[in-house]
């Protein structure tokens, strides 16, 4: 029914973003980077997929997952560290994509649910992972890319989180990928 849809806008006004949620009369979160307006923007939608309230959500980590033998391997660090760089690399290395950029975790559980986005590359990292013979569905004039990567599987339970790497990128750094 289309008349129930969520509908979400999202606007500056003066110096702040807004997001505004069912347009006409609905609620609106401001902030004052475009950052934290993605960061709600996520949570409504995690809470719109899942059937959830904010308060059912223990954290949201900023990071990529990846699966390998039913266990999530979840690659977290502040932004332009290399965390979708390598997620991109460990899917030639017998991974499979989970999510990207955003993770949010629940409250009782503290299962792990991906968000559906593709797998955003940027800069030099984008022919690395050609190189790599990965394949990009868009490339931007900006230096962005995404990795054409697309699941099957849906994790309506979310995953337990196994493993938790702090991924720290450093520039001319030798790097080898070993098993």
């Amino acid at each position: 029914d289309v008349s129930n849809a969520l509908h979400f806008e999202v606007f500056k006004f003066n110096h702040s973003y807004i997001l505004r949620e069912n347009w006409e009369g609905g609620e609106c979160l401001g902030a004052e980077e475009p950052g934290q307006i993605k960061r709600l923007l996520y949570i409504a939608l995690s809470n719109l997929f899942y059937g959830k309230e904010n308060e059912q959500w223990l954290t949201f980590i900023h990071g990529s997952a990846v699966i390998r033998n039913n266990k999530l391997l979840v690659l977290t660090s502040s932004g332009g560290s290399g965390k979708s760089t390598m997620a991109g690399l460990l899917l030639n290395h017998g991974f499979e994509f989970y999510s990207d950029d955003f993770l949010p975790v629940d409250t009782q559980t503290r299962k792990a649910y991906p968000i559906p986005a593709a797998i955003c590359i940027k800069n030099n990292a984008i022919d690395l992972l050609e190189d790599e013979g990965l394949k990009f569905y868009h490339k931007s004039p900006k230096n962005l890319a995404y990795l054409d990567v697309l699941t099957t599987k849906t994790y309506k339970n979310g995953l337990s989180i196994g493993n938790v790497v702090f991924i720290n990128y450093t520039k001319g750094a030798d790097v080898s990928l070993t098993k």
